[in-house]
């Protein structure tokens, strides 16, 4: 039997998922922190709903309230890396590619709304997912390398490179 945490985090993840747009998913996320602690889990789900059901959140001027809320949603982002999985991990980098949140270019300025990430922050993400692809499913690594070329980091060689040999590694057992 689950305890009443796990099954409620389950509950929330759930919910989420189910989410049809960012205001949806804001929304459910605040309903729970009320009563219950965020896992990493949760926040790193309602990201990826977010970047899944509605990316153009971000362009819309009518929703400074949801942006607001979305970039205060990132900020902890920087608490919860180590706790992730690597499926987490690799949902976070493909809602960093999917928001196109460290656009830089001016022609993205309006595009890109007011969510940015550190550069920093995309660096730990990859480099903990890095450390964690032998526990990676091909979809994860897939994710991770779209995100990679979306954002066009072309730094990432040895990422590249161990995506790659995990790739092999698989097709050929």
């Amino acid at each position: 039997q689950q305890s009443s945490s796990s099954s409620s985090r389950k509950g929330t993840n759930q919910l989420l998922q189910e989410s049809k747009s960012a205001e949806e998913a804001l929304e459910a996320l605040e309903m729970v922190n009320k009563d219950h602690r965020l896992s990493s889990i949760n926040i790193v789900t309602c990201i990826h709903t977010i970047a899944k059901t509605s990316p153009m959140f971000l362009h819309d001027t009518h929703t400074y309230r949801i942006q607001r809320q979305f970039g205060r949603l990132i900020s902890h982002l920087e608490d919860i890396s180590k706790d992730l999985d690597a499926r987490g991990l690799a949902s976070a980098i493909w809602a960093f590619g999917r928001l196109d949140v460290l656009s830089t270019h001016s022609s993205n300025e309006a595009k890109s709304g007011y969510v940015r990430i550190k550069p920093k922050l995309l660096a730990e993400y990859l480099y903990l997912a890095h450390g964690k692809l032998s526990e990676a499913h091909p979809q994860s690594m897939a994710n991770i390398l779209w995100s990679m070329v979306r954002l066009r980091l072309r730094s990432e060689v040895d990422l590249l490179k161990e995506i790659e040999k995990n790739l092999v590694l698989r097709r050929n057992t």
